[in-house]
């Protein structure tokens, strides 16, 4: 989910991820893009996403994006986004966007983070775990499900099936 405090009030949104890859990684990219893509100025993204972090530190630093990565597509929106627009803002050798870690799932009154961030987070979670929700699973998940369910099924039916200790 996306929650934007700073430019128009508090707006919140969440939208379903694009293509066929659906993680948690994938989702927190996808509103990094967004969010860039979307908004004007100088913005501040907080993630609680590690990895997706690192990575746009390392793409607003100058790094190239990988091409044929699993989220290749949405690294190289982030990587258009970023760029320096002839004449436009950014175009005097900083950019327009920083990217911010937290940690995510403290609990209330936790040093690790302030209220602030930790309300912030958690509310982006709650959007995204509605906008799964209202999504439901991709065919390639459900037909996942389903292979796994038969497998254990049949375990079952056939005595194999041992229960965990």
């Amino acid at each position: 989910g996306i929650r934007d405090d700073l430019v128009t009030g508090v707006q919140t949104c969440a939208l379903p991820i694009s293509g066929p890859v659906q993680t948690v990684y994938r989702g927190e990219l996808y509103s990094l893009v967004r969010a860039v893509e979307t908004l004007p100025g100088r913005i501040v993204v907080v993630t609680d996403c590690l990895g997706v972090q690192r990575e746009a530190q390392r793409l607003i630093a100058g790094g190239r994006a990988d091409c044929v990565g699993r989220h290749a597509d949405l690294w190289g929106r982030f990587h258009r986004a970023i760029a320096p627009q002839p004449g436009g803002e950014a175009a005097g050798g900083w950019c327009r966007v920083a990217v911010r870690w937290v940690p995510s799932h403290q609990s209330r009154g936790s040093s690790r983070l302030t209220e602030e961030d930790r309300a912030g987070n958690d509310q982006a979670d709650r959007l995204a775990r509605g906008a799964a929700e209202r999504a439901g699973p991709t065919q390639g998940q459900l037909a996942r499900y389903l292979a796994a369910f038969d497998r254990v099924t049949q375990s079952f039916l056939t005595g194999a099936w041992h229960a965990p200790v």
